[in-house]
């Protein structure tokens, strides 16, 4: 029940839109900082990309945490399951799914910024 409310929630946030735009301009940035001795050390640190997303998802469960206090709905939540851990275990498993998915989505960005990347320099 509550991951389906973290579902509801992030899908009608628009940083759930903004997120994997600004993570794809940020290894894009790192992609042509890269000189081309050193393209294939920053291929095979994803362009910076699990960096970036360590820090997108630390944004992400801030704004998702403080949100509940800012409109309430912290109170909501106490009051129909009865333990606030539940509560921030299913965040804790919704932000650990979101992370996956920054990070499958930049490998994908990584395959796309190494043939910008090669081109760039060739």
């Amino acid at each position: 029940m509550l991951l389906k409310q973290e579902m509801f929630k992030i899908s009608k946030k628009k940083s759930t839109i903004y997120i994997p735009i600004i993570l794809f301009v940020l290894m894009i940035v790192v992609a042509f900082m890269s000189k081309g001795s050193d393209a294939k050390f920053y291929i095979s640190s994803a362009f910076a990309g699990f960096q970036w997303t360590t820090i997108l998802i630390i944004i992400i469960s801030a704004t998702s945490i403080s949100e509940e206090f800012q409109y309430g709905t912290i109170k909501h939540l106490i009051y129909s399951v009865n333990n606030r851990y539940i509560i921030y275990f299913s965040k804790l498993i919704f932000v650990f799914l979101y992370s996956i998915y920054l990070h499958l989505l930049s490998i994908v960005y990584t395959f796309f910024n190494k043939n910008i990347c090669i081109r760039w320099y060739s």
